[in-house]
């Protein structure tokens, strides 16, 4: 089996949503951000950042926020995911703790891609 090192500091991609974000209800999907095309980079790896403020702050007893992953296998063709759409249990690709506060939070974590 080959080792593999991480050899540099992440590059970013960009950022994958913004404004989608403001005024999210509580247990509501924003839209679909922005793509990622990964069809050069072949990336292992990202590392997944949440800058939030709620504007009142979240009441379950453990508040998360899910992240999922659409993919498009061949390209032009994506999976079932948007605002209205369930994506499906196999999009799911991690979910964020996220403090019962209304100051600013900064959550952060490494996802791995399966190619």
């Amino acid at each position: 089996m080959a080792t593999v090192k991480w050899a540099a500091a992440a590059t970013t991609r960009g950022t994958v949503l913004t404004t989608q974000l403001n005024s999210l209800a509580n247990n509501a999907r924003s839209a679909a951000g922005t793509e990622i095309d990964n069809g050069t980079n072949l990336d292992t790896h990202a590392v997944l950042e949440l800058d939030v403020t709620f504007g009142s702050a979240p009441t379950a007893t453990l508040p998360i926020v899910n992240f999922y992953l659409v993919k498009a296998i061949d390209g032009t063709q994506y999976a079932d995911g948007s605002a209205s759409a369930d994506p499906g249990p196999e999009t799911k690709i991690i979910d964020l703790t996220v403090n019962k506060v209304t100051t600013a939070q900064n959550k952060q974590t490494v996802i791995f891609f399966n190619h």
